[in-house]
């Protein structure tokens, strides 16, 4: 379900809108270690979503959104990190991260000749196999040529999703169980 409130406009009725990700879409893993921090970034993010409304009521519109990284596809800019990481994230038995959403609610205001959307969501992300829920505060902003740029941040720690943390040098170097998970989205919106 998804509900929705609109400070310049009403959604018309019966109508699907189709989001796609689209190149330049992004994922970061942000943490740090006891000698260092680190950013691990994924540029090959999947994902689609739809939202239908029926009769002009968006509170009772079906939401489906998905997306998907490959675990091996995010790079640390080093690569002993990158498959620190990979390992870290079981990427033998559990190649993707992935988050679904099970419920939305969006707030559209107008700034200029663009819409702003204010998304609080929530849904489930599974990471080494491990699924949790997980609620979202996104950001999005239609840009001139009709594309969306969606972002937001979310911490999250290793040891919920029992992902060991990973060590060097005999345990001398060992990654912190905070992090930090940065979405920076590209999305075309169809409608049929």
């Amino acid at each position: 379900m998804l509900a929705a409130t609109f400070s310049s406009a009403q959604a018309p009725a019966d109508r699907t809108l189709r989001f796609q990700l689209m190149s330049g879409s992004a994922i970061t893993i942000a943490g740090s270690s006891t000698v260092n921090s680190f950013r691990c970034t994924s540029n090959y993010v999947q994902g689609f979503g739809t939202v239908s409304s029926f009769a002009g009521s968006l509170e009772k519109a079906e939401v489906v959104v998905e997306l998907a990284a490959q675990v091996t596809l995010f790079d640390c800019g080093n690569g002993r990190m990158n498959r620190d990481l990979w390992s870290a994230l079981k990427s033998d038995t559990h190649p993707l991260i992935t988050y679904r959403l099970d419920e939305a609610i969006v707030e559209v205001s107008r700034i200029t000749d663009a819409d702003s959307i204010s998304i609080q969501a929530a849904g489930k992300l599974t990471i080494a196999g491990v699924e949790r829920p997980i609620n979202l505060v996104l950001s999005a902003v239609k840009q001139a040529d009709g594309m969306y740029i969606v972002t937001g941040q979310q911490d999250i720690t290793m040891s919920e999703f029992e992902v060991d943390r990973p060590t060097a040098l005999l345990g001398l170097v060992k990654a912190h169980d905070d992090l930090t998970i940065y979405f920076d989205l590209k999305s075309t919106v169809m409608q049929f």
